[in-house]
């Protein structure tokens, strides 16, 4: 049932973008944003993760794309391994790549070392022809003070996803060049 849902959503997806007129980076152009809870948006409305706040800057700018939020809460690199051909389809031009922080702290997960780990991510999504942008460590972003981040320590709020946002936005749109 969920496997129909889903292919019934790539080809409504599908159809939209050809029938589309093209803005200034011409057909729809697919993100995908394949993370963890910050990707997800913990903590913060649909419309206030990143995901979404990025998409509308871009259509904003003129650039046709959706930008699609593969967020899990919680997610692992091991279950993102295991996840990825299915969360990032064919056709998808630039994934957003956020490592979820129980990894990040770990430095390393069973089975293997955490960087060979995201290495391995990236090489797979390159090998299909797809651009990765890596979001490291939130609090290396410029503009993301500690009154941006929720209680938890981790988890940017609605104003910090605001500014994850822009700080994606130049880079998104020169992946899509």
């Amino acid at each position: 049932m969920k496997q129909d849902i889903f292919a019934r959503l790539i080809i409504a997806f599908m159809l939209a973008c050809t029938g589309t007129i093209g803005g200034a980076y011409g057909a729809c152009a697919q993100v995908v944003a394949f993370g963890a809870s910050i990707t997800r948006g913990k903590g913060v409305s649909v419309q206030e993760a990143y995901p979404a706040r990025l998409e509308a800057m871009l259509r904003s700018k003129g650039v046709n794309v959706t930008v699609v939020n593969q967020g899990i809460n919680g997610d692992t690199l091991q279950n993102m391994q295991n996840r990825m051909d299915r969360a990032v389809p064919q056709g998808t031009r630039v994934v957003i790549l956020q490592v979820g922080a129980p990894n990040a702290r770990q430095g390393k997960e069973e089975g293997g070392n955490f960087k060979n780990k995201v290495s391995s991510l990236r090489r797979r999504l390159e090998a299909r022809g797809i651009r990765v942008i890596i979001v490291g460590g939130i609090r290396r972003i410029p503009g993301m003070s500690a009154d941006l981040i929720q209680r938890d320590g981790i988890h940017p709020t609605a104003e910090g996803q605001a500014v994850l946002a822009e700080w994606l936005l130049p880079q998104v749109i020169h992946a899509l060049k």
